[in-house]
């Protein structure tokens, strides 16, 4: 695991802990993670990423071997060599790319589905530390803080704050996670909410508290306390 990320950097965010095995991903998919601005179809953008993996399995990139080993059904757990070893097709990809975005499989994927790009950018804009652009996303629109993700985990944006069960490219800890979650809790983000992923339903507070970023971040202490649903 890295340390908090000051300086940014390629695959980086300024004043985010981003974990090694997230950076990677998000060095393999750097020309094909950023959701689109003016939205667009998901399955379009979720296949962008199934060709990413594919070719770079075919290149043996031990990077594959992050999202395969943690989200392919039959593979979870796998080393790197073995993964590289092993024949990987389309049909493969596919079956890591939907489950890392909270799918069954490919066949969950709706066809007509599209982003709602300003939830995207909020989410983005959160990840990276910025409050403003929460402030500026429910300020236009209140009802907007119990928005949903058009993935198949549904995350809401507190989720998100969770680093955990989401995409891996976006499992990443802003220094201010606990001040962002409060404020979305004062906004009227439910606490109770919960997700479906690791075949449970997990609120932000059980995948914060479950997962190793916010520890390896140092916030994991304040941030637990705020999702909190009986706090």
């Amino acid at each position: 695991m890295s340390r908090i990320d000051l300086d940014g950097g390629r695959g980086g965010m300024r004043g985010v802990y981003t974990a090694d095995a997230v950076r990677a991903v998000r060095e393999l998919h750097a020309d094909n993670i950023e959701l689109p601005a003016a939205g667009g179809p998901l399955a379009e953008y979720l296949e962008a990423q199934v060709q990413v993996l594919e070719a770079a399995h075919a290149d043996r990139d031990e990077r594959v071997a992050i999202q395969v080993s943690n989200w392919h059904p039959e593979r979870l757990g796998w080393s790197a060599e073995r993964i590289l070893d092993e024949s990987f097709d389309v049909s493969d990809a596919r079956r890591t790319v939907a489950r890392e975005h909270g799918f069954a499989g490919w066949d969950d994927v709706d066809p007509g589905a599209v982003f709602d790009a300003a939830f995207e950018r909020a989410v983005d804009g959160m990840l990276a530390g910025d409050l403003h652009a929460l402030v500026t996303w429910l300020d236009d629109s209140p009802e907007r803080v119990h928005a949903r993700s058009p993935f198949g985990h549904r995350a809401t944006a507190l989720h998100y704050l969770g680093s955990n069960g989401v995409e891996t490219w976006r499992q990443v800890v802003p220094q201010n996670a606990a001040a962002l979650a409060q404020y979305l809790v004062r906004r009227g983000a439910d606490r109770a909410a919960t997700m479906p992923v690791y075949g449970a339903a997990l609120t932000a507070h059980a995948l914060a508290t479950t997962s190793a970023h916010p520890f390896e971040a140092g916030v994991a202490d304040l941030l637990a306390h705020v999702l909190d649903p009986s706090s």
